[in-house]
């Protein structure tokens, strides 16, 4: 094995929390959908107590002045769960053969993949495109978020594509 990584950075569609490991044959995916869960959870508990706590609480005079809070609260939910999620995936990501036995997304055999591109779709987030030979398998795109998601995801996939038979690499 090479190497892989779980995170709350990564995500496949909709999912936040993935997993992506490499190893010299195949490239395996897996979404660990009880943190995406987890940080939806809070997020929504955490956004329906700031909108109902001034309502209930406060007269009408003082909701003027906790207005910025409202734009403040989602920015900061976001942030909080995403933590939380971090911390509570890498701890669970030292076992990575227990990672590996969990129910698998995807998994692409090196012999089936023709290119792998990583690039950019916006100012901190990027995408790694799995492009297979066959025209009828559809490619696999894993967001990624995060500066140093992408430098590790990065070094990984260079690796993976060096080994022989080569893969086409592109970064862009």
């Amino acid at each position: 094995m090479l190497e892989g990584l779980t995170s709350t950075n990564l995500a496949r569609g909709r999912i936040v929390g993935y997993g992506l490991y490499f190893t010299n044959r195949r490239i395996i995916g897996i979404k660990r959908k009880g943190i995406g869960l987890i940080i939806l959870g809070a997020a929504s508990i955490l956004g329906l107590i700031t909108l109902l706590l001034p309502i209930l609480l406060l007269h009408e005079a003082f909701f003027g002045l906790l207005s910025p809070l409202f734009f403040a609260a989602d920015p900061l939910s976001r942030y909080l769960t995403k933590k939380f999620g971090e911390k509570f995936l890498s701890a669970a990501d030292k076992d990575k053969s227990r990672q590996l036995k969990r129910k698998r997304d995807f998994q692409a055999m090196r012999e089936e993949i023709s290119a792998l591109h990583l690039g950019k779709s916006s100012k901190k987030e990027w995408n790694l495109d799995i492009v297979f030979k066959d025209p009828q398998k559809k490619e696999v795109r894993i967001k990624i978020a995060g500066r140093i998601h992408y430098q590790i995801l990065r070094d990984l996939v260079e690796a993976f594509s060096r080994i022989q038979p080569a893969i086409y690499f592109r970064e862009y």
